[in-house]
């Protein structure tokens, strides 16, 4: 649940907040809404939280033991990786989904037949950023450790992506850092 809130608060308070500030559509954000621009974003938001936090979950397993038990059934270590990373970026896909299906009264202008393409992109981006938790927190030690490098990754991760605003209206320099930013191309 707090995984879905989180970026319905940020659309329905930053966006309908931003969007009555500056009254109405901006040319600078593709002629649409802000709050319609800003949906996919919280989405993809959202996806990238609950993705990047399985690593967190490996050194939760690790710490209760959980992990010794799974590595020592006959199944070869490469599938029990991926079929965490499947699961926890299904579970983010949902949560996606869940956010957009929430966002669409609050964004009107956002089409229901891109859905299938944004869930495409959703699970390619979940599968990512499962994938580098869970290669962070494999290495991490303490869950502490790993929330500081969470928050070293995903602050610019986010902001960088052009969630907020278009990376297009980035100065030069922030554009550069941007196109480096995985989380931009599934934002776009």
């Amino acid at each position: 649940v707090g995984s879905i809130v989180q970026p319905l608060l940020w659309l329905s308070l930053f966006g309908l907040g931003w969007a009555s500030a500056t009254r109405g559509p901006q040319p600078s954000i593709t002629g649409i809404d802000y709050p319609s621009f800003l949906a996919p974003g919280a989405a993809l938001m959202g996806v990238f939280f609950a993705s990047f936090m399985a690593g967190i979950a490996v050194i939760w397993d690790r710490e209760f033991g959980f992990l010794k038990e799974v590595l020592v059934a006959p199944v070869p270590r490469e599938a029990t990786i991926l079929g965490r990373a499947l699961g926890d970026s299904t579970i983010a896909v949902l949560q996606g989904t869940i956010i957009l299906a929430v966002a669409k009264p609050i964004a009107p202008e956002i089409s229901i037949y891109g859905f299938p393409a944004m869930m495409l992109v959703m699970f390619l981006v979940a599968l990512g950023f499962t994938s580098l938790g869970i290669a962070i927190g494999s290495r991490m030690t303490s869950m502490e450790g790993f929330q500081l490098i969470n928050t070293f990754i995903s602050m610019p991760a986010i902001l960088l992506s052009g969630v907020f605003f278009p990376v297009s209206s980035m100065p030069k320099w922030m554009r550069l850092l941007a196109m480096l930013d995985p989380l931009t191309y599934g934002v776009d």
